[in-house]
């Protein structure tokens, strides 16, 4: 099969994008310095990276990018953006879909209760999580796979349609979902090419620490 791993530092000149097909392999500098560079080799590059010769796909290409958290997978969509790849992040689906009104909304407030909720009735995400994930501290049983059996589904299906609608748009389109979870939920099937984000261990735990205002030591038990 066919592997693409996109190395991403935060800070550094130059990160390796490297793919392996069998015994073969490429290289290929990709930074936001070299974006506007490589803009009209980005179509050929993606569409290249096929272990057959005789492999057949759709004129428009299908691409999940993903990775752990705070690896830098918004940044590296960002670049794929100023090369004109579509970009759609499946955390900003999720958070259409819990929006008042949404039938995934309704869902989940039917199972966990209005005590999630806000005085203006949107979804008060940390108590969301806390009643999925259980306070800490607290021996009560994790909800979080009951969650996923509503949001995950929901998401797919929008990822899904929304695809449908750039390539009906754009037929030579590049359309990119960016999400934490393809290879876990088993999704890579959808997609023709998968690029996975990855860095450093202690620099995921620093960026995660500055975004979320966690200790750093709390951090890397979160990464």
């Amino acid at each position: 099969d066919c592997h693409v791993d996109v190395e991403y530092s935060e800070g550094s000149e130059t990160a390796p994008w490297r793919w392996s097909c069998g015994a073969g392999q490429l290289g290929f500098r990709f930074t936001a310095k070299t974006c506007e560079k490589y803009r009209y080799r980005i179509r050929s590059i993606l569409r290249s990276l096929s272990c057959n010769a005789f492999d057949v796909f759709p004129t428009m290409i299908k691409v999940g990018l993903t990775g752990g958290i705070a690896s830098g997978k918004s940044v590296v969509g960002e670049m794929f953006a100023i090369l004109g790849a579509h970009v759609i992040q499946a955390d900003a689906i999720s958070h259409e879909l819990m929006q008042p009104g949404q039938a995934v909304y309704e869902e989940v407030v039917r199972h966990f209760g209005r005590e999630i909720l806000n005085a203006d009735g949107t979804v008060n995400r940390p108590r969301l999580a806390e009643a999925a994930f259980g306070a800490p501290g607290s021996a009560s049983a994790s909800r979080v796979e009951e969650l996923n059996k509503i949001v995950h589904p929901a998401v797919i299906r929008r990822q899904d349609e929304w695809m449908e609608e750039v390539g009906r748009g754009d037929p030579d389109a590049v359309a990119m979902v960016e999400a934490a979870l393809i290879l876990e939920a088993g999704a890579a099937k959808r997609f023709d090419r998968l690029v996975v984000v990855t860095c450093r261990i202690e620099q995921r735990a620093e960026r995660f620490a500055a975004r979320t205002k966690l200790p750093l030591e709390a951090a890397r038990v979160e990464v």
